[in-house]
C-alpha cells in the first residue's frame, strides 16, 4: 500500500517538472496567426493580455528590417523614429560599433590645408556700438516667413489620423462584448472615418459589399483588441 502512494507522488512530480517542455509541442502554432502579443497553446486564440501562466509571447523581429530606425513595433512590424507605445522593441546596434560621419568626394577635413599652401590672413570682424542690436538680413526676393504674397489663398492642411493596420480577412467573435457601434457604411475609409471620431474605438470590421458575400457595406467599431474568427466577407483593422 505505501509503494503505490509512493509512486503516485513520484508520477505527479514528474508531470509537474515536465509541464514547460510539453508546452512547446502543443497542437496549435497560435504565434503564427496572431497579431497579438499573447496567444494561448491550447485553443489558438490571440490575446493583447497575459492572462494566464501558459500563454505564449509572440514577439515580430521587426529590428532586423529598420535598418537605421531605433524603434519597431512587435504588432506590426513597422518601424518608428520615437517610442510612442511602450510595447514598442528598442532596436540597437552592435556593441562596440559607432556611425561613422561620411564626407563628399573630394572634400577635405576642417582645419587642414594641402600642401605647400600659406595660410591666408584674417580680416578683423566689424564691431557694433555697445547697444545696439544686429538686424536680421535676407536674400533678395524672400519674404519672412508667416507671411503670403498678396491675393494668394491659405490652402487647409490635410488632418492627421491615427494609423491603422489591416489585420486580415475576418472580424471579432460574435461572443466577445467589445463592439461599441454597428452601422451601414459604403466604404472602408467611411468606416475608418467613424473610428478616428469615436474616442475610444480601436478596432474596426468593414463588411465589404464588394466581396463573394454581397450585400450592403457594414462598419462595427469596438473599444478593445478581440480575438478575430477568419470570415473572407469581412476586413479586420486595428490600432497600431
Amino acid at each position: 500500500m505505501a509503494f503505490a502512494i509512493g509512486w503516485h507522488v513520484v508520477a505527479l512530480w514528474c508531470l509537474a517538472a515536465a509541464e514547460p517542455a510539453l508546452r512547446s509541442f502543443w497542437p496549435h502554432q497560435c504565434c503564427t496567426t496572431c497579431l497579438t502579443r499573447f496567444c494561448s497553446p491550447r485553443s489558438g486564440n490571440c490575446y493583447d493580455q497575459k492572462r494566464k501562466d501558459y500563454y505564449l509571447e509572440c514577439k515580430i523581429d521587426c529590428c532586423n528590417s529598420c535598418a537605421g530606425l531605433p524603434f519597431c513595433s512587435p504588432v506590426s512590424g513597422n518601424c518608428y523614429d520615437q517610442k510612442r507605445k511602450n510595447y514598442y522593441l528598442e532596436c540597437t546596434m552592435p556593441q562596440g560599433t559607432m556611425p561613422q560621419p561620411t564626407m563628399p568626394q573630394g572634400t577635405m577635413p576642417q582645419d587642414t590645408m594641402p600642401q605647400g599652401t600659406m595660410p591666408q590672413p584674417t580680416m578683423p570682424q566689424p564691431t557694433m556700438p555697445q547697444g545696439a542690436m544686429p538686424q536680421p538680413t535676407m536674400p533678395q526676393g524672400t519674404m519672412p516667413q508667416g507671411t503670403m504674397p498678396q491675393g494668394t489663398v491659405p490652402q487647409p492642411q490635410p488632418p492627421t489620423f491615427p494609423m491603422y493596420y489591416y489585420a486580415g480577412e475576418g472580424r471579432c467573435d460574435p461572443a466577445t462584448p467589445t463592439k461599441m457601434a454597428s452601422f451601414s457604411t459604403a466604404t472602408a475609409a467611411e468606416c475608418r472615418g467613424s473610428c478616428q471620431n469615436t474616442p475610444g474605438c480601436k478596432v474596426f470590421d468593414f463588411l465589404n459589399p464588394s466581396s463573394a458575400c454581397g450585400g450592403t457595406g457594414l462598419c462595427q467599431l469596438h473599444y478593445a483588441y478581440c480575438s478575430m474568427v477568419t470570415d473572407p466577407c469581412w476586413e479586420q483593422y486595428r490600432l497600431d
